[in-house]
């Protein structure tokens, strides 16, 4: 988290002052596609995993997409029990009325597990379509030759069992920190910009970084406008500069660098000073991200925001 004082570009703003009036912050546009795949996924990053256990269940695992995605696959985190790779089936269920796996599966497949602990994919042979909100789930028969891994610093997420010899299935339960990640087109993650708090006279709120590529380096812009820039009237288009459905969305008048972490998010902390001069004072955010797999620009954007300092 990277902490600094609003003053100096507030005051840098302070002409386009409005008359006092609550504080408030908006967001506004959109932002672009970083590198990373907004694929469903539970505990993808696997830091601390456990040893994990095997039994003769089988379990499946909800997923509730927030947009259309098209379906190739999905991993599990786990390894096989002996010294030799084993191969598993693997199922795609819908979900029935009640949102449990409804009988009998739509999809199947096979995944090869190997000794080494890690993540191992299964593919469909026909991709699914699945549009936003539609649930579906990810089940394994592992048994007995499979032991299944989790994430012990995770979070936990719902499944579903039942044992071999039934169909009915039990659940939710919510006690694992099962490690999964559905494998799918058309899912890039949107760079996003937002904020906790708004700017009050000697308070302090912050402006919030999600779904970044992970463990970079990134800039918060400060602009006095987000209609124009020099000679550039915005939202400008980055497309010719390499970076296609990306635009800058505000004025760059001042530059706050700040560092992305491990789980794509940033947080710039603003200190608001008791000013009266300040009130009304409004200034407008975006954040560019270094993410050289986003495009050959080498940078993601995200949305605006637009603050405007009151009481």
């Amino acid at each position: 988290m990277y902490r600094i004082s609003l003053i100096a570009p507030a005051l840098l703003f302070s002409a386009l002052a409005l008359p006092a009036q609550t504080a408030s912050y908006k967001t506004f546009g959109s932002g672009c596609a970083s590198s990373v795949s907004s694929c469903p996924s539970s505990n993808p990053l696997m830091t601390t995993p456990s040893t994990g256990m095997h039994n003769g269940n089988i379990f499946a695992n909800p997923i509730d997409p927030k947009t259309s995605i098209v379906v190739l696959g999905f991993s599990y985190y786990n390894k096989s029990m002996g010294t030799t790779p084993v191969t598993i089936k693997t199922k795609i269920y819908k979900a029935d009325a009640a949102g449990k796996p409804l009988n009998p599966a739509f999809a199947t497949g096979t995944m090869v597990v190997t000794p080494k602990q890690g993540w191992h994919t299964t593919s469909l042979k026909t991709p699914m379509v699945v549009k936003a909100n539609e649930r579906f789930f990810i089940s394994h028969e592992g048994g007995t030759a499979v032991t299944w891994s989790w994430d012990t610093s995770g979070v936990n997420s719902i499944h579903y069992w039942h044992s071999a010899t039934a169909t009915a299935w039990n659940g939710p339960f919510t006690s694992v920190k099962w490690g999964w990640k559905v494998n799918c087109a058309g899912g890039k993650s949107i760079t996003n910009l937002s904020n906790t708090g708004t700017p009050k006279l000697g308070g302090s709120f912050s402006v919030d970084l999600s779904k970044a590529v992970p463990s970079t380096g990134a800039a918060l812009f400060f602009g006095a406008s987000n209609t124009k820039f020099l000679t550039l009237k915005l939202p400008f288009a980055l497309t010719a500069f390499g970076a296609p459905s990306c635009s800058l969305n505000v004025s760059v008048d001042v530059v706050v660098p700040t560092a992305v972490d491990a789980q794509g998010m940033a947080q710039v902390k603003l200190g608001v000073p008791n000013l009266r001069s300040l009130l009304g004072v409004n200034f407008h955010n975006q954040f560019m991200v270094l993410d050289k797999g986003a495009n050959s620009f080498g940078f993601s954007f995200s949305n605006g925001g637009t603050g405007i300092i009151g009481n």
